[in-house]
């Protein structure tokens, strides 16, 4: 895999990224920590952007990135499905003489709850089984429909899953936490019907 072919918008320098984004900063707590906050300068939308210096990808790991860009990106062109939105879209592939910048759907960032699964079970000790009934089934319906879609998931990691729970007011019931994860799909057919592999954490974004 040649790194051109992973690209949809090659920069001539690495300057020319401010043209389009704005950077905001790092992402410090939850699925997409080790990310930056950006943000699309003609339409306002906010992205998670996970960065790779272009000396760092080895043959290996740019073979990795491809086939977890190839899996994001069969995943996005999949017909439209709830189970499937719990995944966090890849936006577009960014490269420059530098960097390769992988760009987003930003996961939520506020509400009542909102960090990924690992640092909420830290936080809490644990979580009732009403919530964690529900949590779970979310995940195994997600990556059902990734596999309906031809795409195996790897590496299902509590910190790759970001759990969101909008804030509400005293006396209002009680909403069920919803995740929401992080995708890294690891290749873009399955070998079998019946084996799935899980979702990895965190990379890409």
């Amino acid at each position: 895999m040649k790194w051109l072919d992973l690209l949809d918008v090659r920069l001539k320098e690495d300057a020319a990224l401010s043209r389009l984004y704005e950077e905001k900063g790092p992402i410090t707590q939850g699925a997409q920590a080790g990310c930056f906050l950006v943000v699309h300068k003609e339409t306002g939308v906010h992205y998670s952007m996970r960065v790779y210096q272009n000396k760092d990808l080895s043959q290996w790991k740019l073979d990795e990135l491809s086939s977890a860009l190839a899996a994001q990106r069969k995943l996005n062109d999949a017909p439209e499905d709830e189970d499937l939105r719990c995944f966090s879209r890849l936006h577009e592939v960014l490269g420059s003489p530098e960097r390769t910048l992988v760009v987003s759907e930003l996961t939520p960032t506020q509400g009542g709850t909102c960090t990924d699964l690992f640092s909420l079970v830290e936080r809490l000790g644990r979580i009732g089984e009403k919530d964690a009934r529900q949590i779970f089934t979310r995940l195994v319906l997600a990556v059902k429909a990734a596999h309906h879609a031809g795409v195996m998931l790897r590496n299902v990691k509590p910190e790759g899953v970001q759990v969101y729970k909008p804030a509400r007011p005293r006396g209002c019931t009680h909403r069920l936490p919803r995740p929401r994860a992080t995708a890294r799909p690891a290749c873009p057919a399955p070998r079998s019907p019946g084996r799935l592999a899980p979702l990895a954490s965190r990379a890409p974004c």
